[in-house]
């Protein structure tokens, strides 16, 4: 999708909010209603994409914006740039989720180093998305250190709670 003003002559092409519409149902479904009415946004399932990136203000500027002008242009550039800025967290979340899940399956058999999770999970090096996992998965007492008093120690391992062998 490109970005477009008002001013575009292919802003003026009457398909281009059909086919804006459409191409926000083919990626997120649960966000479009359609009735006899039109088509309605989800606002909760918008929010909850979009989390605070935006504020209350960006949004009522936006459905002023559309209202005034008479077309619903800058309300679906505004909720198109959301999901746009809101997309790689989730991308980046649902790494990490995957990344977490190999890690705790990994330690199910018995505590093991950094260097061995890594290889364990086909990395070449510690990435960014496997320390995340890795804090994460502390922060939330799934995994622990086997030495907690030197967690910077060269033995150190990981192994899982008690917690995570109940939930897994």
């Amino acid at each position: 999708m490109q970005k477009l003003t008002a001013q575009d002559p292919e802003a003026q092409f009457a398909g281009l909010i059909a086919e804006n519409i459409a191409k926000l149902k083919a990626l997120l479904p649960e966000l479009l209603t359609e009735d006899a009415s039109g088509v309605e946004i989800n606002a909760a399932v918008l929010s909850q994409l979009v989390g605070k990136v935006a504020t209350d203000s960006d949004e009522k500027y936006a459905l002023n914006r559309s209202t005034e002008h008479g077309d619903s242009a800058a309300l679906i550039e505004f909720m198109l740039q959301m999901i746009l800025d809101a997309t790689p967290r989730a991308q980046s979340k649902a790494q990490n989720g995957a990344q977490s899940e190999a890690i705790l399956h990994a330690l199910m058999a018995a505590p093991l180093p950094a260097n061995e999770l890594i290889a364990h999970l086909g990395l070449r090096s510690k990435t960014g998305a496997f320390k995340r996992a890795m804090k994460t998965l502390l922060n939330d007492g799934l995994i622990e250190y086997t030495i907690p008093d030197k967690p910077n120690s060269r033995l150190q391992k990981y192994r899982l709670t008690g917690k995570a062998q109940k939930e897994i």
